[in-house]
């Protein structure tokens, strides 16, 4: 087979990967630029990661001094686990509103903790990325500059200006705007890098530390300059290669090549980014592999993801709570406090580890406030997540200094299989929990013409939605026409891997549902999977923050994430599971409850049904008790051990007992929800569901108005329903 080589890439010092192709195999290759492979050095670097101080919020007035004595209470304790530290990370929101007073305060603030941390044996160096608080905003709106900014991503001759020229009343009024926090930056009396190069705007610098024999390399970009009013920016922002291009003194390639662990700091994460200024991001600012991990901060939540599309390097990001910010948002929703301590330790043995000590602030029982380590990531025993992956370079021979050859070369992070045998495959999958697709003849009887539309989109597109909701027997349908898909490709299906999907809200989280479901990473999985003549992957339940029509970043699109799964696994094939169709084109097969004709089918094939029970009148009988509900079905055929056909007409279903099938999680907290709500019109709509549910058929609304004439029924109402997905609205003929 012929061989290919991928040799150093634009904007990293990376390794040369021999590819072998064939037509089952693909390869995740780790390319990283996060540790230069040109030097083997080994050493750590330990820091805090702070964020959302808010000092001068008005939440503070009097309680500043207990939480200050609350956080340098556990500072104490955590320097024990993870110190001493060299750096001190602020990612932004230092003060509340950009005034002069709420700086001052904050260095006093910050000189307090330094002493503090000087007496644990710890004199770090502060690095910090301005956020939107920090902004001394415009007084007024009117301000044709800031009028100016609403067509920032409209017009690119607008953005075109601002970025090349330095004299523009719009670089100007950032300008302005962010001088407080700059003076108070740059006039700070606290241990700052000396190695500083600064960028286009203000916030915008590059800095280097190093630690023993290990090169750092701090890249701050402000994501903070487009929001210049206290409006919604949410997708509205940008952070544009022009500023990391220019922090890095002309060169970014150069000068990231130049140390040894590269890291992005910021205040907002990538989400905050509008659309198409996040794939110019993902492209251009942060491809896979540049920088170790992005930091940030300013939703007030603490999470850690890794993140990888098609196989490529992943992407870290790193965000931290809120140290001392609003108890709660603009929308009533509880904010949780917090910071955390980080380290990455580079081996002698080519292993790169990070460790993270999150902290959480906890009311006890006694109803006081402390710092604790947060239970929300799976901790160890000493209070901390820990990541393993492998560098990039095997060290040297003792003493030796030399570079390392081609044949020292390591995989990367992941257990990789390159020529993959189906026996190969089968072992490295041992592991790896199946799932056994079943289903009674009764299901391989029926619908017919969808069991063909979905083998034919299944053999076409190598992946296929099936739009289905509760009762309809999901699951058989899929058991159906898969085993006829194998059949006629003469494919075994025993290589099945299922993912439970209903509480998955975007790409990032199904990524993390299928590392536990199944104990091993998207790459791990699909690498491994390469081997065999077939394998699916059934992804059940999938939720409306997926299949919705709201905008979504270019990595966090279910389309482009499943079409990376597709290309990278050739042998993989994919079925969707929804209650409702996604708001684009897909390969669909939409199920619906069973006619007449099927109805007869379903039970003269059935374990506990047969000829004897196809009669006319028994049928119509369960059709209309069972509404052709395959589940309802089930049931009321296990009955006829019990009664007579003739009961059959008058027989309650237990709706409480367990189904074949199980209830989807989010349809149970949906109808919980609304159950529990202490809303007026709330209660209502539940009312209305549990009426509904009475009707098979359904009604109009305004027959069901005065159900209750005390409590009227309101279209207000069957919207609330609408939107939790309880209710279909069907058009009259």
């Amino acid at each position: 087979m012929p061989m290919t080589t991928v040799g150093r890439l634009a904007g990293s010092a990376r390794q040369t990967v021999h590819l072998r192709h064939s037509s089952l195999t693909r390869v995740f290759v780790t390319d990283s630029q996060t540790v230069n492979t040109m030097r083997h050095v080994t050493g750590s670097i330990r820091w805090l990661h702070l964020s959302d101080l808010h000092i001068g919020h008005k939440e503070h007035i009097g309680r500043l001094p207990n939480l200050r004595e609350i956080f340098f209470s556990d500072l104490r304790e955590l320097h024990e686990l993870s110190g001493p530290w060299h750096l001190v990370l602020f990612s932004g929101d230092i003060v509340n509103t950009g005034a002069e007073q709420e700086f001052d305060a904050t260095t006093e603030f910050l000189a307090e903790m330094w002493a503090v941390m000087k007496s644990l044996g710890s004199t770090p160096h502060l690095v910090a990325s301005p956020g939107n608080h920090d902004i001394h905003r415009p007084r007024t709106k009117n301000n044709p500059a800031l009028r100016a900014f609403r067509s920032w991503h409209p017009d690119p001759d607008f953005r075109q200006e601002f970025w090349t020229s330095s004299s523009s009343p719009y670089r100007k009024l950032v300008e302005r705007a962010f001088a407080p926090y700059c003076r108070w930056y740059d006039y700070l009396p606290l241990p700052k890098p000396s190695d500083v190069s600064l960028g286009l705007l203000p916030g915008d610098m590059a800095v280097r530390v190093a630690v023993d024999d290990l090169r750092v390399g701090i890249v701050c970009l402000n994501s903070s300059f487009l929001q210049l009013t206290g409006d919604d920016y949410r997708h509205q922002l940008d952070l544009d290669v022009r500023q990391l291009t220019h922090v890095c003194q002309g060169d970014h390639i150069k000068w990231l090549e130049e140390v040894d662990l590269a890291f992005l700091l910021t205040h907002h994460s990538p989400a905050w980014l509008e659309p198409n200024r996040r794939r110019e991001f993902d492209a251009d600012v942060y491809p896979p592999g540049r920088f170790y991990s992005h930091i940030c901060g300013h939703l007030h939540e603490a999470e850690a993801t890794d993140h990888s599309v098609g196989g490529a390097e992943v992407r870290r990001t790193r965000i931290g709570a809120s140290l001392f910010g609003v108890e709660r948002s603009a929308n009533d929703v509880e904010r949780r406090h917090g910071y955390s301590a980080g380290q990455i330790t580079l081996t002698s043995s080519g292993e790169l580890l990070e460790s993270m000590w999150p902290r959480a602030a906890l009311l006890s029982q006694a109803g006081n406030v402390r710092f604790v380590p947060d239970h929300q990531y799976q901790l160890d025993k000493n209070h901390a997540v820990t990541w393993s992956s492998q560098r990039l370079v095997t060290p040297p021979p003792s003493g030796s200094d030399a570079a390392p050859s081609q044949s020292d070369r390591v995989q990367g992070e992941f257990s990789l299989l390159v020529d993959v045998s189906e026996a190969t495959a089968k072992t490295a999958l041992q592991g790896v929990p199946r799932t056994r697709l079943e289903y009674g003849p009764q299901h391989r009887k029926i619908r017919r013409q969808e069991q063909l539309a979905a083998e034919q989109l299944l053999h076409e597109k190598r992946h296929v939605w099936v739009i289905s909701d509760w009762g309809l027997a999901t699951r058989e349908f899929v058991a159906s026409f898969v085993a006829a898909f194998g059949e006629h490709n003469d494919l075994s299906s025993n290589d099945v891997f299922s993912i439970q999907c209903d509480e998955v809200v975007n790409t990032h989280v199904l990524r993390d549902s299928i590392h536990k479901q199944l104990g091993v990473t998207v790459q791990q999985l699909f690498s491994r999977a390469a081997g065999l003549p077939f394998c699916l992957l059934v992804l059940e339940n999938l939720s409306l923050e997926l299949t919705g029509d709201a905008p979504v970043a270019a990595d966090n699109d279910i389309r482009s994430v499943l079409q990376s799964f597709l290309d990278y696994c050739p042998s993989l094939y994919i079925v969707l599971t929804a209650r409702y169709s996604p708001r684009w084109d897909v390969p669909l097969v939409e199920l619906r409850a069973l006619e007449l004709p099927d109805v007869r089918t379903y039970v003269q094939h059935h374990a506990t049904g047969g000829d004897s029970l196809t009669d006319v009148e028994t049928i119509e009988i369960l059709y209309r008790r069972s509404a052709g509900l395959p589940v309802h079905l089930d049931r009321l055929l296990e009955s006829l051990r019990y009664v007579g056909r003739e009961e059959l007409a008058g027989f309650e279903l237990d709706t409480q007992r367990d189904a074949q099938e199980d209830v989807p999680h989010t349809l149970e907290r949906a109808v919980a929800e609304l159950a529990n709500s202490p809303a007026r019109y709330s209660k209502r709509s539940y009312r209305l569901l549990k009426i509904l549910t009475l009707l098979p058929d359904g009604e109009r609304l305004e027959q069901l108005k005065y159900f209750d004439s005390t409590e009227p029924l309101f279209p207000r109402n069957a919207a609330e329903l609408e939107g939790l997905s309880l209710l279909q609205v069907v058009q009259d003929a």
